[in-house]
């Protein structure tokens, strides 16, 4: 047994349960289980992602709201159709005549209320925003469904890589198991010899459920957002991604959440429009004809009304202040939430870079030491110089050094999807 095929088993066994998979891994092998149909692949799931969460259908349908609001807004009321009767005598010899007295009058109208343009206007504006705003939370949702699909798959992914390499280590320990038995029984191992690899079968029994375990949370969080697509194998590696300042400082203000929040600014703003419209008097016409007696002329009114803000301070005015302090807090919002995804993104970069610079020095300088070491430690167990307990521990080192340089890997790459996974990803590198 090879110090480094012990190396790589033993290193997947103490890997992070869910750190991303490394980018640059191999296709997964088979697992376990065996489905008919074709794997599922990294660019599949991403795909699926967009057809199957209830999340999605919910943004869809608000959407869907908002567009068939706007197809209204900004349109003039409905006429109202008044008619009825007047002056009719309720006493008297004519009473309840509708012909008999000069006054009585049966009258059938139409009146039409006239919003003022800028009001008009303004209800438009704000149904646009409305509309835009649904867009920018569907793109959000969209998003955020192939991020979550993205993790669960890359999880379920190194999980299953893990499984596999803790079934070879497992069957690498049975033979170390029986070489030391053998080896006791002919005299040259000591008892405590014999029980290490005793303990260490313990060891990889229990992380083996506890992969098992973790994989099945993987696999219920990728269920919940694909359905049952999930449950094929998984087939593929997961794209290579390399984050790019530039490309990425440019995108920013085209980021879903950004978007939402400039259209809810717009919103505000057409509120704000809205409200001193109000200051502006509606109109309203109404067109009536009145029907007398046949001894009667008939006769034709026409009707003009129009409010009369005289008192603004207190109602006009008041809205107006209202809807200035809700466009501050939007726009103070909007500032807040740039900010913070600036931050983010700036972070997210220092903590990539510092992750990949981490990395090339765990590889190039720190791991050739400890192979080194295991080398030293497994040539004088064989030569008869040196005990069992320097080779394991000696492989613990080297297994430190490989688990940095893994973690590194992992943090690395998760750094690289969480700034990469800001858009939709449509199968090409984003």
């Amino acid at each position: 047994m090879s110090p480094l095929s012990f190396l790589r088993l033993r290193l997947w066994r103490w890997a992070p349960s869910y750190a991303l998979a490394a980018v640059v891994l191999a296709p997964l092998q088979a697992g376990a289980s065996s489905l008919a149909s074709p794997g599922l692949s990294f660019a599949q799931a991403l795909e699926q992602a967009l057809h199957h969460p209830p999340t999605l259908i919910a943004a869809q349908a608000r959407l869907d709201a908002a567009r068939a609001a706007a197809l209204s807004a900004g349109e003039r009321p409905d006429p109202q159709l008044r008619f009825g009767i007047e002056n009719l005598p309720i006493n008297g010899m004519d009473r309840f005549a509708l012909t008999r007295d000069s006054m009585t009058m049966r009258r059938i109208g139409v009146m039409q209320e006239l919003p003022n343009a800028a009001k008009r206007a303004a209800w438009r504006d704000r149904a646009d925003a409305q509309t835009l705003r649904t867009q920018a939370e569907l793109q959000s949702a969209r998003v955020l469904a192939q991020r979550e699909v993205a993790l669960a798959w890359l999880q379920r992914h190194h999980l299953e890589r893990q499984l596999s390499a803790l079934e070879k280590l497992e069957a690498e320990n049975h033979l170390l198991l029986q070489t030391t038995q053998a080896q006791l029984a002919a005299g040259r191992a000591m008892v405590e010899d014999a029980l290490m690899p005793r303990r260490e079968a313990l060891m990889l029994a229990e992380r083996r459920d506890e992969l098992h375990a973790q994989r099945a949370v993987a696999h219920a969080t990728l269920k919940r957002w694909i359905g049952a697509a999930a449950d094929a194998e998984l087939s593929g590696p997961p794209p290579t991604w390399t984050p790019n300042a530039d490309t990425l400082h440019g995108t920013l203000a085209d980021h879903p959440e950004l978007r939402a929040a400039s259209a809810m600014q717009a919103e505000a703003q057409a509120e704000r429009r809205e409200a001193d419209a109000m200051r502006k008097p509606d109109w309203s016409v109404e067109v009536v004809l009145q029907k007398r007696g046949p001894a009667y002329d008939d006769m034709v009114s026409i009707m003009v009304s129009l409010d009369l803000p005289l008192f603004p301070r207190n109602r006009q005015d008041a809205q107006v202040r209202a809807r200035e302090a809700l466009l501050r807090a939007t726009a103070a919002d909007l500032d807040a939430m740039r900010r913070e995804h600036e931050a983010e993104l700036a972070m997210g970069l220092a903590e990539q870079q510092r992750a990949h610079t981490a990395l090339r020095r765990q590889r190039d300088e720190a791991l050739p030491l400890a192979q080194q070491r295991s080398q030293i430690a497994l040539d004088a167990y064989r030569s008869g110089n040196g005990p069992l307990r320097a080779v394991l521990s000696a492989r613990r080192e080297l297994l430190e050094a490989e688990l940095k340089a893994l973690a590194l890997e992992s943090e690395r790459d998760q750094w690289a999807a969480r700034l990469m996974l800001t858009r939709e990803w449509t199968g090409a590198q984003p």
